[in-house]
């Protein structure tokens, strides 16, 4: 099975509460993709932050795999 690129986003201005945010976010991912046979790979993954603020070290998983931080991302069809 193929599927386009997916895209999550989020705004707030404490890393700490984001980044606990998103892992909380992306597991919940991985079970509906676990309980629906749908594949998400976790070394195309990729988190881009945008701040206008010092960006603090955070640290995103998914798949139990450490996610990627990039400082651009080109985005299918974009």
């Amino acid at each position: 099975m193929f599927a386009d690129d997916t895209s999550l986003s989020y705004s707030g201005d404490n890393f700490q509460s984001l980044e606990s945010e998103i892992n909380s976010d992306l597991s919940k991912l991985d079970q509906w993709a676990k309980t629906w046979l749908v594949d998400f790979n976790p070394k195309k993954t990729q988190a881009l932050v945008i701040s206008n603020m010092t960006v603090t070290d955070i640290d995103i998983w998914f798949n139990n795999e450490a996610v990627d931080k990039v400082k651009n991302h080109k985005h299918l069809g974009v």
